[in-house]
């Protein structure tokens, strides 16, 4: 089985050294690399140059306007030739054993849309200092079908982190890649009705290294009040034509979602019948967040890592 690697960016030239760099390093290489430039004013397409001369398989896009990044990856996801999709933010990184892996797994459980591993994040200041973050708490390697799949978003606080995970890129397409429209939201949307519809497995290993930064994406839609207010409409638009909305709602899944999103839930009082259950939990998570912060982290070098 073959895998297709995606990274779209915009202006990030000076982090794709040490994204690609990640790639070419693991032990099972990838079919293709599609790098999707967003219409980047930088020098993107010399840093991409410099790479291809050592690593055909690396593929530049450029987009001939700026199309934001679920646009970009769904461009490159329908071009790739690649059974399995991994997708990296230009400024975040793959780490060590993860292709492997992940091939392994997706080849033994055919049946399941995807597979997560444990991630890190860390901040730009160097030497890198990584807190690790552990996906589920379990030990060994876990296939749980979709049934195990509603127990266990019902049972557990976790997501799948879209930079640690490896996808089966023939279930990806039969739900229509990323909705643009959900924005930031649209990686965890996409994961969540993958992981229903077909069930996921779980690696205890970290997979992939996530760059913390106040002014990426994610953050920049969830501070703007008008955006979210759009995205929330697309989610429950969504939800309202689909056989998902009872089980978003039963397996709480609103309460994944960061606190300005769920502070918008509580004036969406139309809407209370699918977010009200989560209420209790996103609660009990603020409570339990608030009683660890101060405790210390679990801080680690990327030679370190390595070793993981």
């Amino acid at each position: 089985m073959t895998i297709s690697v995606i990274i779209p960016t915009y202006n990030h030239a000076h982090f794709l050294p040490e994204c690609l760099k990640a790639v070419f390093a693991q032990e099972l290489l990838p079919l293709e690399v599609l790098v999707v430039d967003d219409a980047s004013s930088d020098n993107t397409a010399e840093v991409i140059a410099s790479f291809q001369r050592q690593h055909p398989q690396l593929i530049y896009l450029k987009n001939p306007e700026n199309l934001g990044p679920a646009r970009s990856i769904n461009r490159a996801l329908f071009l790739a030739q690649g059974e399995y999709i991994v997708g990296s933010a230009a400024d975040d990184f793959v780490l060590p054993g993860f292709f492997q892996k992940g091939v392994e797994f997706l080849n033994k459980h055919p049946t399941l849309a995807l597979c997560c591993g444990d991630t890190s994040h860390f901040h730009d200041e160097k030497p890198y200092q990584f807190q690790f973050m552990k996906t589920l708490d379990l030990a060994e390697t876990t296939a749980f079908d979709p049934q195990a799949v509603q127990k266990l978003f019902r049972t557990k606080r976790f997501s799948l982190q879209s930079h640690a995970c490896m996808y089966r890129k023939a279930c990806m397409l039969e739900v229509g890649g990323f909705i643009q429209d959900l924005q930031s939201l649209c990686d965890w949307y996409l994961n969540v009705c993958l992981a229903l519809k077909w069930g996921f497995g779980y690696i205890p290993h970290p997979c992939a290294a996530y760059r913390l930064s106040a002014g990426s994406y994610a953050n920049a839609v969830s501070r703007n009040s008008a955006g979210r207010k759009k995205v929330l409409d697309c989610l429950f638009g969504l939800l309202e034509k689909s056989e998902m909305k009872q089980v978003f709602r039963d397996c709480f899944l609103f309460s994944h979602l960061n606190y300005r999103y769920f502070f918008d839930f509580l004036k969406r009082t139309d809407s209370w019948g699918m977010t009200f259950p989560s209420f209790p939990i996103k609660l009990r998570n603020l409570i339990s967040t608030r009683l660890i912060l101060g405790l210390g982290k679990d801080n680690f070098s990327l030679q370190n890592s390595k070793k993981c």
